[in-house]
Protein backbone atom coordinates (compact mmCIF):
# COMPACT_ATOMS: atom_id res chain seq x y z
CA UNK A 1 0.00 0.00 0.00
CA UNK A 2 2.87 2.40 0.70
CA UNK A 3 4.09 2.23 -2.89
CA UNK A 4 0.75 3.58 -4.15
CA UNK A 5 0.42 6.43 -1.65
CA UNK A 6 2.53 9.00 -3.60
CA UNK A 7 0.54 8.26 -6.76
CA UNK A 8 -2.77 8.82 -4.95
CA UNK A 9 -1.53 12.09 -3.47
CA UNK A 10 -0.41 13.36 -6.90
CA UNK A 11 -3.70 12.29 -8.52
CA UNK A 12 -5.79 13.96 -5.84
CA UNK A 13 -3.79 17.21 -6.05
CA UNK A 14 -4.22 17.27 -9.84
CA UNK A 15 -7.96 16.81 -9.39
CA UNK A 16 -8.07 19.70 -6.93
CA UNK A 17 -6.39 21.95 -9.48
CA UNK A 18 -8.47 20.95 -12.51
CA UNK A 19 -11.79 20.35 -10.75
CA UNK A 20 -11.78 23.88 -9.35
CA UNK A 21 -12.40 25.27 -12.85
CA UNK A 22 -15.56 23.21 -13.44
CA UNK A 23 -19.16 24.40 -13.11
CA UNK A 24 -20.63 25.12 -9.67
CA UNK A 25 -22.38 22.16 -8.01
CA UNK A 26 -26.11 22.02 -8.64
CA UNK A 27 -29.30 20.33 -7.49
CA UNK A 28 -31.54 18.53 -9.98
CA UNK A 29 -35.00 20.09 -9.89
CA UNK A 30 -36.46 16.57 -10.06
CA UNK A 31 -34.91 15.88 -6.64
CA UNK A 32 -36.72 18.84 -5.05
CA UNK A 33 -40.15 17.50 -4.06
CA UNK A 34 -41.99 20.78 -3.43
CA UNK A 35 -41.86 24.55 -3.11
CA UNK A 36 -41.52 24.11 0.67
CA UNK A 37 -38.38 22.04 0.14
CA UNK A 38 -36.86 24.71 -2.11
CA UNK A 39 -37.87 27.46 0.34
CA UNK A 40 -35.63 25.81 2.96
CA UNK A 41 -32.67 25.99 0.53
CA UNK A 42 -32.86 29.75 -0.08
CA UNK A 43 -29.83 31.51 1.44
CA UNK A 44 -29.68 35.05 2.84
CA UNK A 45 -26.18 36.62 2.85
CA UNK A 46 -25.39 39.95 4.51
CA UNK A 47 -22.77 42.33 3.11
CA UNK A 48 -21.83 44.56 6.08
CA UNK A 49 -19.91 46.98 3.85
CA UNK A 50 -22.91 47.90 1.71
CA UNK A 51 -25.45 46.90 4.38
CA UNK A 52 -27.29 44.88 1.76
CA UNK A 53 -28.54 41.32 1.59
CA UNK A 54 -28.23 38.84 -1.26
CA UNK A 55 -31.01 36.27 -1.37
CA UNK A 56 -30.56 33.27 -3.66
CA UNK A 57 -31.49 29.69 -4.41
CA UNK A 58 -28.89 26.97 -4.91
CA UNK A 59 -27.75 26.26 -8.48
CA UNK A 60 -30.45 24.20 -10.22
CA UNK A 61 -30.70 22.10 -13.36
CA UNK A 62 -33.72 20.52 -15.01
CA UNK A 63 -32.09 17.46 -16.59
CA UNK A 64 -35.20 16.68 -18.66
CA UNK A 65 -35.21 20.10 -20.28
CA UNK A 66 -31.67 21.42 -20.68
CA UNK A 67 -28.43 19.58 -19.88
CA UNK A 68 -26.19 22.41 -21.07
CA UNK A 69 -26.77 24.89 -18.29
CA UNK A 70 -27.91 25.60 -14.80
CA UNK A 71 -29.58 28.51 -13.09
CA UNK A 72 -30.36 30.19 -9.82
CA UNK A 73 -32.79 32.88 -8.70
CA UNK A 74 -31.38 35.84 -6.80
CA UNK A 75 -32.17 39.33 -5.60
CA UNK A 76 -30.67 42.00 -3.35
CA UNK A 77 -32.40 44.03 -0.69
CA UNK A 78 -31.72 46.59 2.02
CA UNK A 79 -32.28 46.07 5.71
CA UNK A 80 -31.44 47.27 9.18
CA UNK A 81 -30.01 45.67 12.26
CA UNK A 82 -32.29 45.10 15.23
CA UNK A 83 -31.58 43.73 18.70
CA UNK A 84 -33.26 40.49 17.63
CA UNK A 85 -31.51 40.22 14.25
CA UNK A 86 -32.07 41.92 10.91
CA UNK A 87 -35.17 43.41 9.30
CA UNK A 88 -35.14 43.07 5.51
CA UNK A 89 -37.32 45.00 3.07
CA UNK A 90 -38.94 44.24 -0.26
CA UNK A 91 -40.92 46.24 -2.84
CA UNK A 92 -43.05 45.16 -5.80
CA UNK A 93 -40.52 46.80 -8.13
CA UNK A 94 -37.40 45.15 -6.73
CA UNK A 95 -35.37 43.25 -9.31
CA UNK A 96 -35.17 39.47 -9.35
CA UNK A 97 -32.61 37.78 -11.59
CA UNK A 98 -32.78 34.39 -13.21
CA UNK A 99 -29.02 33.84 -13.47
CA UNK A 100 -28.07 31.26 -16.12
CA UNK A 101 -24.66 29.65 -16.57
CA UNK A 102 -23.85 27.59 -19.69
CA UNK A 103 -20.85 25.68 -20.99
CA UNK A 104 -20.11 25.12 -24.68
CA UNK A 105 -17.30 24.10 -27.02
CA UNK A 106 -18.05 27.05 -29.35
CA UNK A 107 -19.14 30.60 -28.57
CA UNK A 108 -22.93 31.03 -28.70
CA UNK A 109 -22.89 34.77 -27.90
CA UNK A 110 -26.05 34.57 -25.79
CA UNK A 111 -27.45 38.09 -25.49
CA UNK A 112 -31.27 38.02 -25.54
CA UNK A 113 -34.25 36.08 -24.20
CA UNK A 114 -37.94 35.67 -25.02
CA UNK A 115 -40.87 34.51 -22.92
CA UNK A 116 -43.24 31.85 -24.23
CA UNK A 117 -45.74 33.78 -26.35
CA UNK A 118 -43.24 36.21 -27.83
CA UNK A 119 -42.42 38.83 -25.21
CA UNK A 120 -38.79 39.99 -25.19
CA UNK A 121 -37.20 39.83 -21.72
CA UNK A 122 -34.68 42.24 -20.20
CA UNK A 123 -31.26 40.61 -20.06
CA UNK A 124 -27.79 41.33 -18.72
CA UNK A 125 -24.68 39.66 -20.11
CA UNK A 126 -22.74 38.67 -17.00
CA UNK A 127 -19.60 37.07 -18.44
CA UNK A 128 -17.99 35.07 -21.26
CA UNK A 129 -14.90 33.11 -20.29
CA UNK A 130 -12.56 30.39 -21.50
CA UNK A 131 -12.54 27.69 -18.82
CA UNK A 132 -9.75 25.57 -20.30
CA UNK A 133 -8.27 24.48 -23.61
CA UNK A 134 -6.71 21.23 -24.73
CA UNK A 135 -5.85 19.27 -27.85
CA UNK A 136 -9.56 18.82 -28.69
CA UNK A 137 -10.54 22.49 -28.35
CA UNK A 138 -11.76 24.73 -25.55
CA UNK A 139 -14.47 24.62 -22.92
CA UNK A 140 -16.22 28.00 -22.78
CA UNK A 141 -18.69 29.52 -20.34
CA UNK A 142 -21.39 32.09 -20.97
CA UNK A 143 -23.41 33.63 -18.14
CA UNK A 144 -26.53 35.70 -18.76
CA UNK A 145 -29.28 36.98 -16.47
CA UNK A 146 -32.98 37.54 -17.07
CA UNK A 147 -34.16 40.61 -15.14
CA UNK A 148 -37.73 40.54 -13.81
CA UNK A 149 -39.60 42.63 -11.25
CA UNK A 150 -40.89 40.95 -8.11
CA UNK A 151 -44.46 41.69 -9.19
CA UNK A 152 -43.83 39.73 -12.41
CA UNK A 153 -42.63 36.72 -10.38
CA UNK A 154 -45.77 37.01 -8.22
CA UNK A 155 -47.98 36.96 -11.34
CA UNK A 156 -46.18 33.90 -12.75
CA UNK A 157 -46.57 32.07 -9.42
CA UNK A 158 -50.25 33.03 -9.24
CA UNK A 159 -50.91 31.54 -12.69
CA UNK A 160 -49.26 28.33 -11.46
CA UNK A 161 -47.72 26.89 -14.63
CA UNK A 162 -44.07 27.76 -14.25
CA UNK A 163 -42.14 30.00 -16.63
CA UNK A 164 -41.11 29.02 -20.18
CA UNK A 165 -38.58 31.11 -22.03
CA UNK A 166 -35.64 30.78 -24.37
CA UNK A 167 -32.18 32.30 -24.32
CA UNK A 168 -30.77 33.16 -27.75
CA UNK A 169 -27.50 34.09 -29.34
CA UNK A 170 -25.90 34.16 -32.78
CA UNK A 171 -25.50 30.38 -32.81
CA UNK A 172 -28.10 28.99 -30.44
CA UNK A 173 -31.63 29.02 -29.04
CA UNK A 174 -31.89 27.35 -25.64
CA UNK A 175 -35.38 26.67 -24.26
CA UNK A 176 -35.70 26.78 -20.47
CA UNK A 177 -38.56 25.77 -18.20
CA UNK A 178 -38.52 27.15 -14.66
CA UNK A 179 -40.89 25.03 -12.62
CA UNK A 180 -43.66 26.53 -10.48
CA UNK A 181 -42.23 24.92 -7.30
CA UNK A 182 -38.90 26.74 -7.81
CA UNK A 183 -40.48 30.16 -8.30
CA UNK A 184 -42.96 29.66 -5.46
CA UNK A 185 -40.30 28.39 -3.06
CA UNK A 186 -38.11 31.43 -3.75
CA UNK A 187 -41.07 33.82 -3.44
CA UNK A 188 -42.29 32.22 -0.18
CA UNK A 189 -38.80 32.45 1.37
CA UNK A 190 -38.54 36.10 0.32
CA UNK A 191 -41.97 37.00 1.73
CA UNK A 192 -41.45 35.16 5.02
CA UNK A 193 -38.15 36.91 5.70
CA UNK A 194 -38.79 40.44 4.45
CA UNK A 195 -41.17 43.28 5.18
CA UNK A 196 -43.00 44.98 2.30
CA UNK A 197 -42.44 48.74 2.10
Amino acid sequence: MRTYLPILVIASSLCLQSCATGPPPYRKTADIPSSDALKQMVVFRHDPYENSYKIETPWLRDENYSRRGQLLLRTWTAGRELETGHELYRTKNMNVQIFLSFQFNDWQFLDRAYAWGGGKLKTSIISRDVIRCGEFGCLLSEDIAINLKLKEIETIVLVGRGFKFKVSGNSSDIPIFLEHKVLKGFLDALKENTKEV
